[in-house]
C-alpha cells in the first residue's frame, strides 16, 4: 500500500499470537497499527514489529468497512505478551517521567510572583516541605521521647515567646493596613499588582512575614511536647499549625497582596489577642483572675472563619478577578476550620460545661 491506514486497536487474545517476539507488553490498552511499516505503535510512541500475517489481518479489518484515517477498536484484551525490557528502556522511561515532572513544576512556577523569587524559602517549596514533615514527626513522636523524662517548666521563655508573637502580628496588621490605605486598596476585591512600588512591596513583605510567623508557631507544639501537655496535641492543633505553613507558602509565593491581605489582617489581629493571652497566662496563677475571657478566644476564632468564608463566597459570586483558584482555597480552608473549631467549642464549652454542672448537682 502507498497510503497508510491507521487502525486503533485494543489487541484481543485471539490476535495476540500474531504479534512477534519483540512486540509490546500487554495490558488493556490501545495501539496504532501501520500495515505499510508492519509496526505497532503504543500510545507513547514506542513501536514493535509484527508478523506479515498479523499485518494482513489488521489491514483487512481496516479496509472491510472503514475509510482511510478512520479508527477500528476491538475488544480489550487481558492476555500477557512477553517483552524483553532492557535497562536502557527502563532508564529512558524513568528519564521521561522525570522530565515531565520537571516540566510541570516549571509550568507551575511560571505563575509565581517574580518579586519574591530571591526571598528566604521562596525559590523552592522543598525547605517548606521538609519543615512540614519535620513538624509532623516532632508532633507525633515527640511525646514518646518525653515519656520517661520530666516536663520542663519554661515559664519565662513562654512569656517572652508569646508576647513577641503578639508584637509581630500587631506589626503585620499595622503595616498592611497602612500601605493598603495609602494605595487606596479595594477592601473586598483587589488584584495583585506586579509592581515595585514601595507600598506594594511592603504589603508583599508583610504577607511573607505572616507566612514566616506560621513557621515560628511550630514552637507552640514543641513547648507542649517539652512540658508534656499531650492533651493539647489534638488533631485540630496539628492540622492547624502544619497546614497554615503550607497554605501560606503558596499564598506568599503566588499572591503576596491583593485580596489575600484580608485573611492576613483578620487572622493576625486574632493572634494579637490570642498570644497576649498565652503570654499573660504563662506568668503564673497570679494572672489567672485577669484572664476570665479565655473562652471567648474560640468564639473570636470561629467568627474570623465565618467572615473568611463569607468574603470568599462574595469574591467568587461577584466575579472578582482576584486569582480564582486561591479564592476557592481560602474559602474551603476557612470552612474546614469552622467544622473543627466548632466541634472543639461544642465539646469543650457546651457539653463540658453541662457535664460539670451535672457533677455539681450530684455532689449536692
Amino acid at each position: 500500500m502507498n497510503d497508510k491506514t491507521s487502525v486503533l486497536v485494543s489487541v484481543s487474545e485471539n490476535v495476540a499470537k500474531f504479534v512477534g517476539e519483540n512486540s509490546l507488553a500487554s495490558s488493556s490498552g490501545s495501539y496504532q497499527v501501520d500495515p505499510d511499516h508492519q509496526s505497532v505503535f503504543n500510545c507513547d510512541g514506542s513501536s514493535a514489529s509484527i508478523t506479515n500475517e498479523a499485518a494482513n489481518i489488521f489491514e483487512s479489518s481496516a479496509t472491510a468497512g472503514l475509510s482511510k484515517e478512520q479508527n477500528l477498536t476491538f475488544s480489550t484484551f487481558s492476555a500477557t505478551l512477553p517483552v524483553p525490557f532492557s535497562l536502557t528502556e527502563i532508564y529512558d522511561n524513568i528519564g521521561s517521567s522525570m522530565n515531565s515532572t520537571r516540566d510541570y513544576y516549571y509550568w507551575l512556577k511560571s505563575f509565581a510572583d517574580p518579586r519574591v523569587e530571591g526571598w528566604p524559602l521562596m525559590s523552592s517549596p522543598m525547605p517548606t516541605l521538609i519543615a512540614f514533615f519535620a513538624y509532623l514527626v516532632m508532633a507525633n513522636y515527640g511525646p514518646t521521647l518525653m515519656k520517661s523524662r520530666k516536663p520542663l517548666e519554661l515559664r519565662w521563655l513562654l512569656v517572652i515567646y508569646n508576647l513577641c508573637l503578639a508584637v509581630l502580628n500587631f506589626w503585620i496588621v499595622c503595616e498592611i493596613c497602612y500601605c493598603s490605605y495609602k494605595l487606596r486598596y479595594n477592601s473586598l476585591c483587589q488584584l495583585v499588582t506586579i509592581t515595585y512600588n514601595p507600598y506594594v512591596m511592603r504589603i508583599a513583605n508583610g504577607v511573607w512575614w505572616y507566612f514566616a510567623s506560621k513557621g515560628i508557631e511550630f514552637a507552640d507544639t514543641l513547648f507542649f511536647v517539652l512540658r508534656k501537655k499531650d492533651r493539647q496535641l489534638t488533631f485540630l492543633h496539628k492540622y492547624h499549625h502544619s497546614s497554615m505553613f503550607l497554605v501560606w507558602w503558596i499564598a506568599a509565593r503566588f499572591v503576596p497582596g491583593g485580596s489575600a491581605i484580608i485573611p492576613v489582617v483578620v487572622n493576625s489581629l486574632v493572634h494579637v489577642i490570642m498570644y497576649s493571652y498565652y503570654g499573660l497566662s504563662a506568668v503564673g496563677p497570679s494572672m489567672q483572675k485577669y484572664l476570665w475571657w479565655k473562652r471567648h478566644l474560640t468564639r473570636i476564632q470561629l467568627i474570623q472563619f465565618f467572615v473568611g468564608v463569607s468574603i470568599g463566597i462574595r469574591l467568587i459570586t461577584s466575579g472578582c478577578q482576584f486569582t480564582r483558584w486561591m479564592q476557592y482555597v481560602f474559602s474551603g480552608y476557612a470552612f474546614s476550620f469552622i467544622i473543627l473549631f466548632g466541634n472543639f467549642y461544642l465539646h469543650e464549652y457546651i457539653k463540658g460545661r453541662k457535664s460539670q454542672d451535672s457533677d455539681k448537682a450530684k455532689r449536692q
